[in-house]
């Protein structure tokens, strides 16, 4: 089956006046069909070198993410909000300010349980 730009190619030569001989035609639109499947075979092979590297980089960020106990929402709203209010800095500053403020919350929610405990009237 011919591609698209192989018929464009036969088609082309057609209109621009010249002879049209059938197997030179073909012949035209075997090499342009050739030369775009060796295109989407290069593009192919570069995609499957790159995608170990890739998914291994994205693991290496979901564990990252893991460890922090952050949701993954919780970042992406923390990343655009730090490059919207300041730039490239906020953004790479975005996430260890909410690691850090989530500590610091769940610091004050343990103290604030501690409290309410002791101020609580004792059951009878």
């Amino acid at each position: 089956m011919l591609g698209r730009g192989a018929l464009e190619a036969v088609v082309g030569r057609a209109r621009g006046g010249e002879a049209l001989d059938a197997q030179r035609a073909v012949e035209d639109a075997l090499l342009v069909e050739l030369a775009l499947d060796s295109c989407a075979q290069a593009r192919a092979e570069r995609i499957r070198e790159r995608q170990p590297v890739e998914a291994q980089a994205l693991a290496q960020d979901a564990r990252r993410l893991d460890d922090l106990g952050l949701h993954a929402v919780v970042v992406l709203l923390a990343v655009t909000a730090g490059s919207t209010l300041y730039g490239i800095a906020g953004a790479f500053l975005a996430v260890p300010v909410v690691a850090a403020m989530a500590v610091v919350l769940g610091i004050l929610l343990i103290l604030l349980g501690w409290v309410v405990r002791k101020l609580a009237p004792p059951a009878t």
